[in-house]
């Protein structure tokens, strides 16, 4: 639980220094604290009240990347934290 405090209290710091619009920010503290699951865009857009088409393209224009790679670099850096911080292997 303190890791995951930790994870979001980091990316929120990321976030503010960025010039997001409160929506795409909701997205991707959404990602961020949801790592262990797939990034749906569906499900995204409807959490925000976009559709589909128009998420993913504000998302891609406001953060330069589309929403999975958005996704995978989240994922990268919770493994990058998780390798330094733990005494875990990289197979677990």
């Amino acid at each position: 639980e303190m890791f995951r405090d930790f994870v979001v209290r980091v990316h929120r710091q990321k976030l503010s220094r960025t010039t997001l619009s409160p929506q795409i920010k909701k997205a991707c503290d959404y990602i961020s604290t949801h790592v262990e699951e797939k990034a749906d865009i569906h499900f995204l857009a409807n959490y925000l009240g976009y559709s589909d088409y128009y998420f993913s393209s504000r998302f891609k224009q406001e953060t330069g990347m589309s929403v999975r790679e958005y996704s995978m670099r989240c994922k990268i850096d919770r493994a990058k934290v998780l390798l330094r911080e733990t005494g875990d292997s990289v197979q677990e």
